[in-house]
C-alpha cells in the first residue's frame, strides 16, 4: 500500500519566504536546495501550462520582472 503524500510535498511551504524576491540564479538554487522539489517549473506571465497535478513539482509564478507572484506544488 502507497504512503498518502504530505499536503506540501513539493516544500513550497519552507520556501514561502522567497516570494516577492527576484528569481535569479542564486534565488533558483536557494529554493531548489531547500524544497523537495523533484521538479520545479517556473511559469511566465500568459504561459500556457498542462493541467496535470504533480504534488511533488513545485510552482513558481513570476511577472515580467521575474518577481516571484506564487509557490505552489502542482
Amino acid at each position: 500500500m502507497m504512503e498518502p503524500l504530505p499536503a506540501d510535498s513539493c516544500g513550497a511551504q519552507a520556501v514561502g519566504s522567497m516570494n516577492g524576491q527576484i528569481l535569479d540564479e542564486t534565488t533558483r538554487r536557494w529554493i531548489e536546495d531547500r524544497s523537495r522539489a523533484d521538479e520545479i517549473r517556473v511559469i511566465q506571465p500568459d504561459e500556457q501550462v498542462t493541467m496535470d497535478h504533480r504534488p511533488g513539482r513545485l510552482d513558481i509564478r513570476v511577472d515580467d520582472q521575474r518577481r516571484i507572484l506564487s509557490l505552489a506544488c502542482g
